[in-house]
């Protein structure tokens, strides 16, 4: 899954959803978070370092929808 510019995120539902994005690097510090009213996203990460990261999406009650490792080239 490495990739260079662009994180792009699908939920797999019919209905549009209100869900958040957060990114954290390996430390564990946050790096990205925003807001979306959609059930497709696309994240530009050209600007971010190269390494690995962690993607939580979260509904918005703020449970995580699903969580999963990035790895920026």
């Amino acid at each position: 899954n490495p990739t260079e510019n662009n994180i792009k995120i699908e939920l797999n539902t019919n209905e549009v959803q209100e869900i958040n994005i957060e990114l954290y690097d390996i430390t564990g510090k946050m790096v990205y978070m925003k807001s979306y009213k959609s059930n497709s996203v696309n994240i530009n990460i050209s600007d971010f370092e190269a390494g690995t990261y962690i993607l939580k999406v979260k509904n918005k009650e703020g449970q995580i929808i699903k969580t999963e490792k990035i790895v920026k080239k």
